[in-house]
């Protein structure tokens, strides 16, 4: 949204002369925002942020008419979110991301040698 308003001060700003006047050819508004593309996305978050809203509530997970909204307006970015964990990325079968893990990467076990406690001459070893 925000690169829509910019690209909307743009195409205002290409319209106008220095001194406030609109220009005698001024640009089109297809030369700054590509409707398709625009109309496209917005379809189809809402659509995404629809399916949401009602998976949730279906499932009782959130109860009333504004709780609807906020997961569905929410639920484009919320899944972006989740396709940047490598392991719903791997369950989806996408690629893994240049430079990034696969899998959490484990440090190896220490193969160090711990010695048995012995108690020392002066103490007793109390029993339990």
């Amino acid at each position: 949204m925000v690169a829509l308003f910019n690209r909307l001060g743009e195409w205002q700003t290409a319209r106008r002369t220095p001194t406030g006047r609109v220009r005698r050819n001024p640009p089109g508004f297809t030369s700054y925002i590509d409707i398709g593309p625009v109309l496209a996305i917005a379809a189809t978050r809402l659509t995404l942020g629809a399916a949401v809203a009602m998976a949730f509530g279906g499932s009782g997970q959130i109860n009333g008419g504004y709780a609807a909204i906020t997961v569905g307006a929410t639920a484009p970015a919320l899944l972006a979110q989740l396709g940047q964990i490598p392991g719903v990325r791997n369950a989806l079968g996408d690629a893994p991301v240049p430079g990034e893990p696969s899998a959490p990467v484990m440090p190896a076990p220490l193969n160090v040698a711990v010695p048995p406690i012995v108690p020392s001459q002066g103490e007793v070893a109390s029993e339990q």
